[in-house]
């Protein structure tokens, strides 16, 4: 396996450019996909927000990618920067997508795709300048690690495999979370819940009353409380992270908000000391708990827990006086 340079395998590499907003004629009744970097980051890009016209092409010097096009974003905020896709369809850009045309005798445009997705924060780290943008020369000279092209596309071939499993996991997820708020809306919003005969509650005359707090009838026999009515709760801490021994060879859990994005957390990558657990906020919460981002990203993210843990302060652990009701919590 050899070390190249990614010009080296490429027929181009360039960014785009946008035509000029104050011209309505370049983006009225468009019909030629525009890219911006929003968009980078899933692994085909096959329709755009927004599009250009045919004069806008003419009279500018904006240029039209090829299908197999490898897109990567220059500039951008928060995670957009360094992010990567492959375009499935001719298409312009904007200035800060850094397009790659590869010369496909020498490189498979997946192979390559998977590679620089594992670069992320390599690529990430050659921003420059007050606002950290990337630009096209570090991208040309940027390495990559290149075995022969059969062997790009059988790596390219084992991973797409995977991705289009893990693809199809995910929309199977999605319907579950979709077909679980259709039933909690029947169940507990339209109050059309199986009662003892299996028949929809409401619906089959079950008897409604007026609950002054909500302002709106609810089942006989339901009550209306506050979180804190029944349950506990409270909120982590962060060692200083500059004091290593509050983190090196840690051994306790310690969960951070971001890691709040699904239902079930079944370990995390963080850990710290029973020192740095001892010289901050950071406090144990049973594995019983909920927990809720309460800012950040994630917030308002609840998950369920597999284990004892500690959090940072951007999380809000919940534990119900009665198990019973911790799933429906």
């Amino acid at each position: 396996m050899k070390t190249i340079r990614l010009i080296d395998v490429s027929i181009n590499i360039s960014s785009g450019s946008t035509p000029l907003r104050s011209k309505a004629e370049f983006w009225s009744n468009g019909t030629i996909p525009w890219l911006k970097t929003e968009q980078l980051g899933k692994k085909y890009i096959f329709e755009t927000t927004e599009y250009i016209s045919k004069k806008a092409l003419e009279e500018t010097n904006i240029k039209i990618f090829p299908e197999n096009t490898l897109s990567i974003a220059m500039y951008g905020e928060g995670k957009t920067r360094g992010n990567v896709s492959i375009l499935k369809r001719p298409m312009a850009t904007n200035q800060a997508c850094c397009n790659i045309v590869l010369d496909t005798e020498k490189a498979n445009p997946e192979y390559v795709y998977y590679f620089l997705k594992t670069q992320y924060e390599n690529l990430r780290s050659l921003s420059s300048g007050v606002r950290k943008n990337l630009n096209s020369n570090d991208i040309k000279s940027f390495q990559i690690r290149l075995p022969n092209l059969k062997t790009q596309q059988a790596i390219a071939k084992v991973l797409s495999a995977l991705d289009q499993k893990i693809a199809i996991n995910n929309q199977i997820n999605a319907q579950l979370e979709q077909m679980a708020k259709t039933l909690y809306d029947y169940w507990f919003v339209q109050f059309d819940f199986p009662n003892e005969h299996g028949k929809p509650y409401k619906s089959s005359g079950g008897e409604m009353v007026y609950n002054d707090l909500l302002k709106r009838e609810i089942p006989k026999g339901w009550e209306v409380k506050s979180l804190g009515e029944v349950a506990e709760t409270g909120s982590g801490g962060t060692p200083t992270s500059t004091i290593r021994e509050y983190y090196e060879n840690g051994k306790i859990p310690w969960i951070n908000s971001g890691e709040l994005n699904n239902t079930f957390i079944v370990n995390t990558e963080n850990f710290i000391t029973q020192q740095g657990m001892e010289n901050s906020s950071a406090k144990f919460f049973s594995k019983k708990s909920i927990l809720i981002a309460m800012y950040g990203a994630t917030a308002g993210k609840a998950s369920l827990i597999s284990f004892n843990t500690t959090t940072n302060q951007a999380i809000c652990a919940i534990l119900p006086k009665n198990l019973h009701y911790k799933i429906y919590i």
